[in-house]
């Protein structure tokens, strides 16, 4: 019997603000609704009062470490074979290998506590030493400033859309943007570690992850595809010291002589002329999973059966990366030096094919040209250390150790949005798990009273194409000069409605698609 099988629908939360939300938007009087229309309307400032982002010591030394580079690993052969001629690979192609079984069937028998624990930047002790010989001010990795520049991004192009050009014929009553999930705010910390020196890390938020099998299985898979079954087993799954630790490897960048950037890299293979180069490898649940990833378990028998069409397919999934993933992948591809992403689709359970998209195109359908990328970040990095060393000066009589930095471009107008809540220890911040008591930021903080001070800022901007002043840039072409004026103030004490919304806005889900009319249906055999 054929039966049809729905997506589980969405908790209304989801899709607009609960009951309980929408009382505490009641709960704020109109005197405040006024007051901060007072504020906003203050963006009719002096343009005297804009000054010119200093880009004269705008440069960018690269350490690509590649002496150690042999101890990159490699892909199985009948994989590396996908990135040497990119395109789709469903899984079914690969019934010829004797690998086929082993890349389809992921094993979830293995000891996670295994394998490599990502180490934040204001932890890695190299990234510490790099910045002290080189007297930097800021480390951080790849995967914490990529949020921050996407942001800025967002604000110099106007929320520029990607590039649809050419594809998704089946796909004209699609959003045609970024999810929002993509567009939301973003929090990270700044924590001291020296005297003049700040690492960046990310902010996961206030409540404990309730679903790690998409980390976990991204994890597997890497190793997975990077090594035989018998040392995969050996290592992960009967553990017996055969093996030498795998070590990592990164590599480093140093911007504008004052920020320190690591950037991890997965995998390497060779050209047609023998030379190496690197590349990111991504493991992508599939969309019901993630648009419903809590739910995960009732999507376990999603499976790619075509190349294009709206449900089912790899068109589906490159869809979701355009507007998703691939924004944040610019960036931390830019800082690795890489050549592009190898991506591994998957449904918890299998594998249900591999893609391998160079950075080149990614480039395109997000900025419309290389050349925008690199001017975005380049401009983007200055951009953000400048707006921090502002914050901090703004701050220089106030005590903390962290700071959690929230940021927002906001739609409409060249602004940055910013919240700073400053923090003495981090360990007086408790992760709790959600419960029926607790379940969003507000209830978490009126069960641990919000003692921290909270500033907002705004950063206000003008870009300047080729010497002329414009609202947003979207078309940047090969030889043309980009240009920011800002002007950074404080607008005093964070109304405490205010910032929960914030924070409301950061935590939401990463993957979830808010636009999406997608409800999701397939056909399954019984």
């Amino acid at each position: 019997m054929r039966i049809k099988k729905q997506l589980r629908q969405f908790p209304d939360y989801y899709f607009k603000k609960s009951d309980v939300h929408q009382r505490r938007l009641q709960s704020i009087d109109k005197d405040y609704e006024f007051n901060l229309l007072q504020k906003n309307s203050l963006y009719f400032v002096n343009p005297k009062l804009f000054k010119p982002l200093n880009l004269d010591d705008v440069n960018q030394l690269n350490y690509d470490n590649n002496d150690n580079i042999k101890i990159v690993p490699t892909l199985l052969p009948e994989l590396d074979a996908v990135v040497k001629k990119p395109g789709i690979y469903p899984i079914n192609q690969f019934t010829f290998s004797k690998n086929y079984r082993y890349l389809r069937d992921i094993n979830r028998g293995v000891d996670i506590s295994l394998f490599d624990q990502y180490v934040p930047p204001s932890q890695d002790k190299t990234l510490f030493q790099i910045a002290q010989v080189y007297n930097l001010k800021y480390i951080v990795s790849t995967s914490t400033v990529s949020s921050f520049l996407s942001q800025i991004f967002f604000m110099i192009s106007g929320f520029r859309n990607p590039d649809f050009n050419n594809v998704f014929t089946e796909y004209e009553n699609e959003p045609r943007k970024h999810m929002v999930s993509f567009r939301k705010p973003i929090s990270i910390f700044l924590h001291k570690i020296s005297d003049h020196i700040l690492a960046m890390d990310s902010d996961k938020g206030l409540f404990e992850e309730e679903v790690v099998e998409l980390m976990n299985t991204g994890k597997i898979l890497e190793r997975l595809m990077t090594m035989p079954e018998e040392e995969f087993v050996s290592r992960y799954v009967t553990p017996d010291n055969k093996y030498e630790q795998i070590e990592d490897f990164h590599r480093f960048m140093i911007l504008n002589n004052e920020m320190c950037l690591r950037s991890q890299i997965d995998c390497r293979s060779t050209d047609e002329n023998g030379n190496p180069f690197v590349f990111e490898i991504k493991t992508r649940a599939l969309s019901p999973i993630r648009y419903d990833y809590l739910h995960f378990y009732d999507y376990l028998d999603y499976e790619l059966k075509t190349y294009k069409g709206q449900f089912e397919s790899f068109e589906r999934e490159y869809y979701d990366l355009i507007r998703g993933a691939f924004i944040k992948w610019c960036f931390q591809i830019k800082i690795g030096r890489m050549d592009g992403a190898f991506i591994a689709y998957h449904n918890i359970n299998q594998v249900q094919g591999f893609e391998y998209v160079k950075a080149s195109e990614m480039y395109r359908r997000i900025f419309g040209s290389e050349a925008f990328s690199d001017a975005v970040f380049q401009i983007g990095s200055k951009l953000m250390t400048t707006i921090i060393d502002e914050l901090k000066q703004a701050l220089i009589h106030e005590s903390y150790q962290s700071i959690k930095l929230g940021v927002s471009a906001q739609n409409q107008s060249n602004k940055l949005v910013i919240f700073a809540e400053l923090i003495q220890n981090m360990n007086d911040i408790k992760i709790i798990k959600r419960d029926e008591n607790i379940k969003d930021e507000y209830d978490y903080y009126k069960k641990f009273q919000l003692t921290n001070k909270v500033l907002k800022f705004e950063v206000l901007t003008i870009n300047i194409l080729n010497g002329l002043e414009m609202n947003r840039v979207i078309d940047f072409r090969e030889g043309d000069v980009l240009g920011i004026k800002y002007y950074f103030r404080c607008l005093g004490l964070a109304e405490f409605n205010d910032y929960m919304n914030f924070l409301h806005d950061c935590y939401k889900f990463d993957e979830l698609n808010f636009d999406s009319s997608y409800s999701g249906a397939w056909i399954k055999n019984q």
